[in-house]
């Protein structure tokens, strides 16, 4: 009996380690070496026909504001610096012109100016993250709208000191990528067409895939970019939210998280294995149709529910693959910093305050080597403790 009281500690520090092995915190100091990167939005405030008075259901803490204003800017790259966020992905190609004005204007004003103000901001990036509006014409590949295009993000993006580059070249995420291989344009030509642009502009592209299409066309276009010298693409992602989801119905988000997992997996093995290039993950806390309904009174994405927990699963995820020792641009993207009306902003909302945002922050405090092996030692030290004063009684 007087062995009990002595076992007490051990046993209590065996449960205090339990708890605190399956209890991720926000870091006080962020510990990522990643690179991260978030998609942008900058037409809040531009008086666009999409803007705030059109109705977004989650409001950011910092107001209805304009993406033109710098010191939000200022504010927005100073929190994403403290969350272990490193670049701003910048929509560049959807609209119609007078649109693509107004978000460019912003942009400048906004996001690229704060980049100059304080050294904090200096070393944090921008990128674009390319819609294929004009690179498509009908049916076929618009070789002088995409020669536009890049010339255009040459002379205003690129050139900036700071904006992001991979060993020398200049990132472009190319979004919906399939697009461009749905057209007739053989796959050899667009290739011909973006190894050019890559020659002419000295282009890191990252081409975002979907997961569940035509897995041989766009292995084709792969194919045909490895057997350039350099290659086309340097590296690939998938934009693959709205191929996971079934349109008929709704979707739990732990089912999102299954379907992300498995179209990593895939798609990591695929880009490593078969055209050596990195996989880059691309992940999105989940849309909400209720927003869509507010807006246009439509249903259009069927993930209904919020999951901040099942969101930094997701992003735990997404570093597993980013950290590989296989992969060399330890990368992830995401989407998005603002996009309000469609429910996938981890930037501080009245709604959620900080949640999204900190949950990119949340690690366990212990591995689960370093608490095997203390639970180990605590055993051990019971079972000499207990045997010792069996012996006393």
């Amino acid at each position: 009996m007087k062995s009990a009281p002595v076992l007490m500690l051990p046993l209590l520090l065996i449960v205090v380690l339990g708890v605190l092995a399956v209890t991720p915190r926000a870091t006080d100091e962020p510990k990522n070496t990643l690179n991260v990167g978030a998609s942008y939005m900058t037409f809040w405030g531009t008086g666009m026909n999409n803007d705030w008075p059109t109705g977004s259901v989650y409001w950011p803490i910092l107001g209805n504001y304009s993406s033109s204003n710098a010191s939000i800017a200022s504010q927005h790259i100073k929190m994403a610096i403290s969350h272990n966020i490193t670049f701003f992905l910048l929509d560049y190609g959807w609209g119609n012109p007078s649109e693509r004005d107004l978000m460019e204007s912003a942009a400048i004003n906004g996001l690229i100016n704060a980049s100059e103000g304080t050294e904090a901001a200096k070393n944090f990036n921008f990128c674009i993250f390319y819609f294929p509006d004009d690179g498509i014409s009908g049916t076929v590949v618009n070789k002088t709208g995409l020669e536009k295009d890049f010339q255009h993000m040459n002379e205003t993006y690129f050139k900036h000191s700071s904006y992001l580059r991979l060993n020398g070249s200049n990132v472009v995420i190319l979004a919906d990528f399939p697009k461009y291989l749905k057209t007739t344009t053989p796959a050899s030509e667009i290739n011909d067409e973006f190894w050019n642009l890559t020659e002419k502009y000295e282009l890191y592209l990252v081409p975002a895939l979907w997961p569940n299409w035509n897995n041989d066309t766009q292995c084709a276009v792969l194919n045909d970019s490895n057997t350039r010298t350099p290659p086309v693409y340097s590296a690939i992602t998938l934009w693959g939210d709205t191929t996971i989801i079934d349109w008929n119905k709704t979707i739990s988000y732990s089912e999102y998280f299954t379907k992300t997992k498995d179209n990593f997996e895939k798609w990591n093995k695929t880009a490593r294995q078969d055209y050596g290039v990195d996989f880059v993950p691309f992940i999105c806390p989940g849309y909400n149709n209720l927003i869509y309904t507010h807006m246009q009174n439509l249903t259009w994405w069927a993930i209904v529910t919020r999951n901040p927990q099942v969101w930094n699963d997701t992003y735990q995820l997404a570093c597993l693959y980013a950290n590989s020792t296989s992969n060399s641009l330890h990368m992830i993207l995401i989407f998005t910093w603002n996009d309000f009306k469609e429910g996938t902003s981890i930037e501080p909302t009245e709604d959620y305050g900080s949640t999204y945002l900190n949950a990119i922050l949340l690690i366990p405090e212990f591995p689960s080597t370093v608490l095997l092996s203390l639970f180990m030692v605590v055993t051990l030290l019971a079972t000499i403790i207990y045997r010792k004063n069996g012996k006393r009684s």
